[in-house]
């Protein structure tokens, strides 16, 4: 796996570099430096001047929608629910500390 590091500052590349050599020994992996041809090599082959539209991904994108505003929907009507009910069980509380049935 080839993992090309670009930053704005040296500091910001040395920071990153650092971060990616302990999350690989958390791995169990050790990070090397590849010789300066085989970067140039996979940074041209990893960019394309052409921008291609993958249909397949548009597709998947386009269907999850509905899915995830249903969620989204459902998620606020619960928490609506659940305040609501924490309302009434505080009323339910407070009642029955006066000595009243409910």
């Amino acid at each position: 796996m080839f993992i090309q590091l670009d930053g704005a500052t040296a500091e910001d590349t040395g920071a990153a570099r650092r971060d990616l050599e302990a999350l690989a020994r958390g791995w169990g992996l050790e990070i090397t430096e590849a010789p300066a041809g085989a970067a140039t090599a996979a940074g041209a082959a990893g960019h394309d001047d052409r921008k291609v539209i993958d249909p397949v991904a548009v597709a998947s994108l386009v269907l999850s929608i509905p899915s995830a505003a249903l969620a989204v929907a459902d998620l606020a009507d619960r928490i609506r629910k659940r305040r609501r009910a924490r309302e009434l069980i505080d009323h339910a509380q407070h009642l029955t500390a006066r000595q009243v049935n409910v």
